[in-house]
């Protein structure tokens, strides 16, 4: 490999990254977990944990009553509200699918704003800013020893 020159080092990275991506498609799943709403305490005004104890105990009774009658939603006695039975596991070939649904239900708007939004901070700026000048002239090879290049 020492007769190739350095120019072929970019052939093999470029072999080598065609091998990973491959293997990241075929070996990583997406990992997207959408919890339940009650288990965001943070939000919730009273914490009542012991209610809430006997609700997800309750729930999954109900769950596993569920999955043996083949039930898709379960309402619980103690709240208004109707909890999701978990979807069955599903097999390697679905989990490769291009498109499995929508992962948020935050508006697209302000999804695409936010990363802008967040740069109006003055210290984001300035790191984005600083970093981004560092990289280009960098890359351009005009520092730190232009003339050396």
């Amino acid at each position: 490999m020492a007769y190739l020159g350095w120019k072929y080092l970019f052939y093999i990275l470029l072999a080598c990254v065609g091998l990973q991506l491959i293997l990241l498609y075929l070996f990583v799943p997406e990992t997207q977990f959408r919890r339940d709403r009650r288990y965001e305490t943070d939000e919730i005004v009273h914490d009542d944990l012991k209610n809430l104890a006997r609700v997800e105990q309750r729930h999954d009774d109900h769950l596993e009553f569920a999955s043996e009658t083949g039930l898709a939603q379960v309402t619980t006695a103690d709240t208004s509200r109707t909890f999701e039975a978990p979807p069955p596991k599903k097999t390697f070939w679905q989990e490769k699918a291009m498109f499995t649904g929508s992962h948020s239900d935050e508006n697209m708007l302000q999804l695409l704003v936010a990363p802008f939004a967040v740069c109006t901070n003055l210290f984001v700026a300035w790191n984005v800013v600083v970093t981004g000048t560092i990289t280009a002239t960098y890359v351009a090879g005009l520092w730190p020893f232009p003339s050396m290049l």
